[in-house]
């Protein structure tokens, strides 16, 4: 898949794990579904994705809150030091995720919320892509950021209710291999 589709990808899943707002998610994947170079085991994730959206919106939420962010624990927690071998919420991959966005020019809007959350994770390379940064670029930032998203898809697909999560959590599987 060619850069442009892959930052297409990346920015819709990384949206689709940092909200659950089917009507912008719905927007991104009208996007997404623009592109004509798509090949068909995407495009079949993506129609499924669309299909998805559509069944039970406020259930979509509810597993969402549930899977990520409830107070009675999460689920699949979304950020990538929480995933780690000692997990520590903000701990080195947060602090690495910021030197990233730094080197482009970024600042995290919230300096107290952990930055190696998987949608912006996701999100960043999409920028990445967007602006076709070299191929050792890209492949350090997958090496180091996105490399334990293919365990976070397993418990997604083990613990997600929700078609669309569900769908989330395959194409996740496909970005990331």
């Amino acid at each position: 898949m060619d850069n442009h589709n892959l930052a297409l990808w990346s920015a819709f899943l990384g949206h689709a794990l940092l909200d659950a707002e089917p009507e912008q998610l719905r927007s991104l994947a009208m996007e997404l579904g623009e592109c004509d170079t798509m090949e068909p085991a995407w495009r079949e994730t993506l129609d499924a994705l669309v299909k998805a959206l559509d069944e039970q919106p406020e259930a979509l939420r509810v597993d969402h809150t549930r899977l990520f962010y409830s107070p009675d624990g999460v689920v699949c927690p979304p950020w990538q030091s929480a995933n780690s071998e000692e997990p520590r919420l903000m701990g080195d991959s947060h602090i690495r995720a910021i030197e990233w966005y730094r080197k482009e020019g970024l600042e995290p809007l919230n300096p107290g919320e952990p930055a190696d959350h998987a949608g912006l994770l996701l999100v960043f390379y999409s920028r990445l892509l967007a602006r076709d940064a070299p191929a050792e670029q890209l492949s350090a930032f997958a090496e180091d950021h996105l490399a334990w998203m293919s365990g976070f898809a397993d418990c997604l697909l083990q613990h997600a209710r929700h078609p669309f999560l569900l769908r989330v959590a395959e194409a996740l599987r496909l970005l990331v291999g």
